[in-house]
């Protein structure tokens, strides 16, 4: 699990109040780009990179949305781990 050719794939709710702008996108950046991995944020039929904080902020997530993050690569289950927490912990935001 978590080769090249396996994805991994979860679903998160956004919780924090103002949605993912500048900062939670900035922190998904930091923390998706530690890892050796595809990694990208679905909502809908939207897709983005989870390295790129550009189309990350074009998606206009907000709260209550729910996401899946998607990846493949060596490190992809901890890549999915760590932001699924990221997220559910509302980028460690007290809002």
């Amino acid at each position: 699990m978590g080769s090249a050719g396996t994805e991994i794939c979860r679903e998160v709710q956004v919780i924090n109040r103002n949605g993912i702008h500048v900062r939670p996108s900035t922190l998904i950046v930091q923390t998706a780009s530690g890892f050796s991995a595809d990694i990208r944020i679905r909502r809908g039929d939207q897709t983005a990179n989870a390295k790129s904080i550009l189309e990350i902020l074009e998606m206009g997530i907000v709260c209550g949305e729910t996401l899946k993050i998607e990846a493949t690569g060596k490190q992809a289950k901890k890549a999915v781990k760590s932001l699924e927490q990221l997220i559910k912990n509302r980028f460690g935001f007290e809002d």
